[in-house]
């Protein structure tokens, strides 16, 4: 009996002591890559804490509740748009890539945890697409450029200074062979256009 008086008495002398916060269930999305932990990169989805467990003494890490974590988890990641949308891991990965994106849950500070759950994982395969010609289309030189509404429309000109007095002469005033003005700037003639292969930029894709 005494045992019994003592041992209570330690636990309400003890339990004051001791701050009972909350256990935080973790969840994100991340490539599979075998280690202990999600790589949250830019190739990764971090929804952070999505639901919270009563801890109710320091010997109880919420470990009870890893099931529940897992299925909010799931929940989470199939309300995202995201992530079973393989464009969008694709732009993020932005290489060629085979493999597995999974859901990982984590209570308080425990080991990081994997689910295997049906459903839980997305297989990935991203292919590189080459460059798409479009065509050809005027261009300058670096520092030039096609000045709308200048005197010669296949001459490339650069902006030279600025006309300090007003009034402003006329827009398109020659000067001489050298230039023309616009407003206030003073432009300086430079080689006629040229036409250039334009190509749209490599991409990362789903493969076919």
């Amino acid at each position: 009996m005494k045992t019994s008086l003592l041992a209570c008495a330690i636990v309400l002398v003890l339990t004051p002591l001791f701050a009972f916060a909350d256990v935080p269930c973790q969840c994100a999305a991340a490539l599979m890559d075998g280690g202990p932990a999600p790589a949250l990169t830019n190739a990764s989805i971090n929804w952070g804490t999505i639901a919270t467990y009563p801890s109710p003494n320091p010997f109880n890490s919420g470990s009870q509740n890893q099931s529940d974590c897992d299925n909010k988890c799931l929940m989470r990641a199939n309300s995202d748009p995201n992530f079973r949308n393989l464009g969008w891991w694709c732009t993020r990965i932005n290489r060629p890539f085979q493999g597995t994106v999974i859901l990982w849950t984590r209570l308080d500070v425990a080991p990081w945890h994997t689910l295997t759950t049906p459903n839980a994982g997305v297989n990935i395969k991203c292919c590189a697409v080459p460059p798409v010609s479009q065509g050809t289309q005027p261009a300058c030189p670096a520092g030039f450029q096609l000045v709308p509404n200048a005197p010669d429309a296949n001459r490339c000109a650069k902006a030279a200074g600025e006309i300090s007095v007003m009034p402003y002469p006329p827009d398109r005033t020659p000067i001489g062979q050298w230039g023309f003005t616009m407003g206030k700037t003073i432009f300086q003639w430079g080689p006629p256009k040229q036409q250039q292969q334009a190509t749209a930029p490599a991409e990362v894709r789903p493969c076919p």
